[in-house]
């Protein structure tokens, strides 16, 4: 394993929950919110180790995190080749945080992803949100929020954890795998750093997808065979860099100085606005879709096509997913 690095952002987090502790109002339950890669789980793993006294975890949240084993610390994901968090495992949680803490101090209780959890798991968890017994913690963390029901927000103390600085990410970054890549430091792991693990081999390869997608903004390339070759990559790590490279494209346009990168900037000279943000919204519609609901490679085609048009004929309206190529499996 990697040598774990203090994330220096989370320090405002720890010391909100320490202000907590000193005034003695800590809420028994806590929805951890933000989006991925910026340290949830590690703050999670801080809040869990401090209620219980965990030798293991450090003063401050710190990646790579790992759970520790502790008699009274439940850490609840999807089980392996499932989607969703079951009302079984839900029920089991329940059962054994009825029980009296095994060290005397408490328990804690961290569901994660919790926007990953059907209906019925979500309602049986209602009543103990409201009231757990004893001196537990639960802690519920959300990379979105969109599919979190009401009575579940109601029930508990909100903390959103917003996306590092620039300088605070390259700091991280030039610690953690200390590199002259440009291409890391240019790349979408600005905004989440922590993804870096499983996104190397990925974010090396971004400058050769670039000046492919160059070549079809200034040359008018067909980018069919680009859309096949980005389609055998992981969904969510092009959506995440197609994500970034309009988000790049936005920020210039409002920006008084100008970009340098060819591709954005090009775009960014053709492009309303308006539209850049209808296909922003447009890609994260097509990510929002259950896997093997849409044809990847397809929607690929789609969003190059309407990259090489200069999104002239950008249009989004709630009738869009059903015009989403369908799957072929």
């Amino acid at each position: 394993m990697k040598e774990q690095i203090e994330v220096p952002w989370l320090h405002t987090y720890v010391e909100i929950w320490q202000q907590l502790l000193n005034s003695k109002r800590t809420p028994h339950a806590v929805l951890i919110t933000g989006s991925k890669g910026i340290g949830k789980r590690s703050f999670a793993l801080w809040l869990a180790g401090q209620h219980l006294g965990i030798d293991s975890v450090k003063v401050k949240p710190y990646h790579p995190y790992v759970i520790p084993q502790h008699a009274d610390l439940r850490w609840i994901q999807p089980e392996d080749g499932k989607r969703d968090i079951s009302v079984d495992q839900i029920r089991s949680l329940i059962e054994g945080l009825s029980l009296s803490s095994y060290e005397g101090i408490g328990k804690v209780a961290v569901i994660e992803p919790f926007n990953m959890i059907n209906i019925n798991s979500s309602n049986s968890l209602l009543k103990i949100l409201e009231e757990p017994k004893g001196n537990t913690l639960i802690l519920l963390i959300a990379d979105k929020m969109h599919k979190i029901p009401a009575t579940i927000l109601s029930r508990c103390h909100i903390i959103k954890i917003n996306s590092p600085r620039k300088s605070q990410s390259l700091n991280f970054l030039d610690q953690y795998i200390p590199t002259d890549d440009a291409s890391i430091k240019n790349s979408h792991l600005i905004e989440a750093p922590l993804l870096i693990d499983g996104q190397l081999d990925f974010v090396n390869k971004i400058d050769e997808f670039e000046k492919t997608l160059t070549g079809i903004l200034l040359n008018g390339h067909f980018p069919l065979d680009f859309a096949s070759k980005l389609s055998k990559e992981e969904i969510d790590l092009v959506f995440d860099w197609m994500l970034f490279f309009i988000y790049k494209v936005i920020k210039n346009n409002y920006s008084d100085t100008n970009n340098t990168d060819s591709a954005s900037s090009h775009l960014s000279s053709i492009v309303d606005s308006q539209n850049l943000f209808l296909f922003f919204d447009k890609i994260n519609l097509i990510r929002s879709k259950p896997r093997g609901s849409f044809n990847f490679q397809l929607s690929l085609e789609e969003l190059l096509i309407d990259l090489r048009s200069g999104l002239s004929d950008m249009t989004l309206s709630d009738s869009y997913f059903d015009k989403l190529p369908k799957s072929l499996s």
